[in-house]
């Protein structure tokens, strides 16, 4: 995919956010915010034998944390709770498939810090 591409899926998510909601039985449910620019997230995560069954969030925020959690919500089910832990800026940029700048990263990784923190 290239570039632009991605950057439509990015805008793609924004505006159609996949997986909102909330998860309302055998959960973990986690909220954080994002101090510098006032984006907020509140994800819960269902685990099954060690590998994330489904995530579901309701996040307000810019584009890139609403892109960020709606696109790691659909890319981390089946994953291995584990692994999931050890994920870090360079996984959440690969799986977002474009560069983010320093002074956007908080925003990107917001979900996934929401979702290591229900896991």
């Amino acid at each position: 995919m290239n570039d632009q591409l991605y950057r439509q899926n990015i805008i793609d998510h924004y505006k159609n956010p996949r997986n909102v909601g909330e998860l309302t039985s055998e959960n973990n449910t986690v909220a954080c915010s994002n101090i510098t620019c006032g984006d907020e997230t509140k994800v819960s995560v269902k685990v099954k034998s060690g590998k994330i069954s489904e995530i579901k969030h309701q996040t307000i925020g810019c584009a890139i944390s609403v892109a960020s959690i709606s696109i790691l919500s659909e890319e981390l089910v089946g994953m291995d709770t584990e692994k999931v832990k050890k994920m870090d800026k360079d996984a959440v940029q690969e799986i977002l498939g474009i560069e983010i700048t320093p002074s956007r990263l908080k925003c990107a990784m917001l979900g996934l810090e929401a979702i290591k923190k229900a896991l």
